[in-house]
Parts: structure tokens; sequence; C-alpha cells
């Protein structure tokens, strides 16, 4: 039987912390309670049998389109090097190797004006 039209997730990485919601929305006159236990049932489903290999290669396929879609402007190219060098442990030497200096003030440029692929 089906319980709700629509069901979504969502992951909210933090720093520390990270949260996962779920957010249903049932049938008129569904009995919660019937939905809360069906959740259960596919929590517990879903950690003995995991995801299935073809979703996931269908997913990372969407995750690296998206990534490759968003390098194909300039601001998207300066917007992956400023989250890369967010995460690197070495700023400076990351954006050296990139072929980015930081300017006076904070903001990022580019020798020879343009991104290098590193």
């Amino acid at each position: 039987d089906m319980l709700a039209p629509q069901a979504t997730a969502f992951h909210w990485t933090q720093e520390l912390a990270g949260r996962f919601d779920l957010d249903i929305r049932a049938y008129p006159d569904t009995d919660l309670d019937a939905v809360y236990a069906a959740v259960e049932k596919a929590l517990v489903r879903f950690e003995e049998t995991g995801v299935p290999a073809d979703e996931l290669r269908r997913v990372k396929a969407g995750y690296e389109t998206s990534f490759y879609s968003r390098l194909s402007s300039t601001l998207g190219k300066a917007l992956r090097l400023a989250q890369h060098s967010m995460l690197v442990d070495d700023v400076h030497q990351g954006q050296a190797a990139r072929g980015v200096e930081l300017r006076p003030g904070g903001s990022a440029g580019t020798r020879a004006g343009r991104f290098r692929a590193g």
C-alpha cells in the first residue's frame, strides 16, 4: 500500500556534525504511525542491503556531469578553486600549484589572468 505520494530526503553537512531530514507528505486520512513504521522498516532494509550498484552508478554519473558542467564557465571555475582552497592543508601552497595568487585585501587573482588546470 502506498502511504504517501511524496517523500524526500535532505543531507545538511556541517563542519563538525550533520543532519539528515526526511520529509514525507502522507495521503489524507493516513495513519501517521503507519507511515513511521514504514520508514523504520525501510531504514532497516537499507542497513541490510545498502545502495543498489546500478543506482549508485547513476547518482555518481549525475554528480560527475554536474561537476564538469559547473567548470564550463569562468565563475564555476573560480568557485571550485575557492572551495578547494578552503579544504587544502596549506592554502598558499595549493594556490601556487594552480597559478592563483592572493592579492592584498584577500581577493584571489590569477597569474596571466587565467586559470590553469593543475
